[in-house]
């Protein structure tokens, strides 16, 4: 596990003079949590020669932070050329940073998602894709998978109250947050036992995966519309 030889690409990279790292053992530089992985990775590398593998690994920058690395080895024992293990890394730290960052929005996302009052659920121009528990709930349906089988207007009467058709409908709303991003209006839904209720339905349009889709918010307002009627 001795370095040997350092590349000049190391300064821009880790911060280090070569002669710095020349003549150190590798694990040295290496994340205490990495540095069992990395023993691994170089065991399966020295015992099949000819092999490369490659691991990510936190390896400590010359200013003391650690830096993400992404480092391929390869065994080089008995060769012409090298003798002893090659490693080559890239910097990795940014991108790294930006798939945690995003774990931990949609984490966020999720538990806000899950623990709304309101039936919350997600569509794009094909359909349902996802939902909350309050959504089951209030749909009588058992599941999530159940659940995105329907499409918006097959949880609805075939009409609105206006005598209006209820799919017509529903795809004018639809397209206008797709177009304008957002759409609120009252609606007359249906459960899967057949039972109708009044709600207000709130789309709106947000980025799902790079691509364009819906958050709906239902809010079953049939008690209020009781209260009005009396």
């Amino acid at each position: 596990g001795t370095i040997t030889y350092v590349s000049p690409a190391v300064t821009r990279i880790l911060g280090y003079d070569p002669e710095e790292l020349i003549g150190h053992e590798g694990y040295e530089f290496v994340h205490p949590e990495d540095q069992e992985r990395n023993a691994e990775t170089l065991e399966t590398i020295l015992s099949n020669p000819s092999t490369s593998k490659t691991i990510e690994i936190r390896f400590r920058h010359a200013n003391g932070s650690w830096r993400w690395i992404e480092a391929t080895m390869q065994n080089r024992l008995d060769d012409d050329v090298i003798d002893g293990i090659l490693l080559s890394s890239r910097d990795i730290t940014e991108r790294k940073e930006r798939a945690r960052s995003l774990e931990i929005s949609e984490a966020k996302y999720r538990s806000l998602f899950e623990d709304s009052r309101d039936a919350l659920m997600l569509l794009d121009r094909d359909g349902f894709f996802d939902c909350n528990e309050q959504t089951l709930e209030l749909f009588d349906i058992e599941s999530v998978e159940a659940f995105t089988e329907y499409t918006p207007w097959e949880l609805a009467p075939q009409s609105q109250p206006d005598g209006r058709d209820s799919k017509a409908i529903a795809l004018e709303h639809i397209e206008k947050a797709f177009n304008e991003g957002a759409a609120f209006f009252e609606w007359t839904h249906q459960r899967a036992d057949g039972t109708e209720f009044a709600a207000e339905v709130k789309l709106s349009r947000f980025e799902h995966q790079g691509e364009p889709a819906v958050h709906a918010i239902v809010r079953d307002i049939s008690a209020r519309k009781e209260r009005e009627q009396q």
